[in-house]
């Protein structure tokens, strides 16, 4: 593609050397750049395993053992 420096009109056409309008020295016109890309990180989400509050729940250790957990000993 080729640019006319005065009046700017554009010629698709690599064979002519001179505008159709002014007489003009045509000019390669420069080729656009690729339109520049910006990689933005996704937000992750926070997955939850475990309650934050401690459980007072009793828990079985074995046949005949139990954890109070709120007192932090077997009964």
């Amino acid at each position: 593609m080729k640019i006319c420096p005065r009046c700017q009109k554009t010629y698709s056409d690599d064979n002519l050397n001179f505008c159709l309008e002014d007489g003009s020295v045509l000019t390669q016109a420069a080729a656009e750049p690729p339109p520049t890309m910006i990689n933005q990180a996704m937000p992750t989400q926070q997955q939850q395993t475990m309650p934050s509050q401690p459980s007072s729940t009793a828990v079985e250790h074995g046949p005949a053992a139990v954890f109070d957990a709120a007192a932090g000993q077997e009964i």
